[in-house]
């Protein structure tokens, strides 16, 4: 989906994403009509920046990380120190189902959390789901 980018005029970014997106929803149906949301803690330089929030039921979750008030950011691009703090009994590793990424969390301040850098590094918006989850 990164390679959409280049072209995100023609509109293939928006259909790759509402795509994988759907086939997300639709592999995990009870995830999205049943499962707890849970807003997750955003820090850092540029936290008003961001919005995330985790969707679990059972052993199945995804996490969903989205900039925001993009139109106020500098010119320079980049999170700098800002990370997205998870929940409690979060899956270590990641892969984003938007990109195909793995999104590995640090330790910091004795919880794990997930550098948004790292998490928007192929694209800007991300999904989220346990490595053992399609």
């Amino acid at each position: 989906i990164s390679g959409l980018l280049d072209h995100w005029q023609d509109g293939m970014v928006k259909l790759a994403l509402i795509s994988r997106t759907l086939a997300l929803r639709k592999s995990h149906p009870a995830l999205f009509a049943e499962g707890a949301y849970e807003p997750l803690e955003v820090a850092g330089t540029r936290e008003n920046h961001l919005c995330a929030f985790a969707r679990r039921r059972g052993s199945e979750s995804v996490v969903v990380a989205v900039p925001r008030l993009v139109a106020a950011l500098d010119a320079e691009p980049g999170w700098g120190d800002t990370i997205v703090r998870l929940p409690p009994a979060s899956a270590q590793r990641r892969r984003n189902v938007l990109t195909g990424a793995i999104v590995d969390s640090a330790e910091r301040d004795g919880s794990a959390v997930r550098e948004a850098a790292h998490v928007f590094a192929q694209f800007p918006l991300a999904l989220l789901v346990p490595m053992d989850q399609r």
